[in-house]
């Protein structure tokens, strides 16, 4: 077996909210984002740069999604915006 070694905790800083790498956007988050705005799945696509089958793909996926950089800063520009 090999011996264990132990790892400082990192420290961490206060967090703003969502700030880089700490917004993870969900299925749930992006369909209630969507619905709340009035967008189609082909008009949030058009808005993330991305397919419409894409976004429905995204809704239906269970836990945190895994986007692009490009699509989840747009993502995240259209969530803050109705903050």
């Amino acid at each position: 077996r090999r011996p264990t070694r132990s790892v400082a905790p990192k420290a961490t800083a206060p967090r703003k909210a969502h700030t880089p790498g700490t917004f993870k956007p969900t299925a749930a988050m992006l369909r209630k984002l969507r619905q709340d705005r009035g967008l189609s799945m082909a008009a949030m696509a058009r808005e993330l740069g991305v397919s419409a089958p894409t976004i429905s793909n995204w809704e239906k996926k269970k836990g945190p999604l895994t986007l692009k950089a490009n699509a989840l800063e747009q993502l995240q520009r259209l969530y803050e915006a109705t903050d």
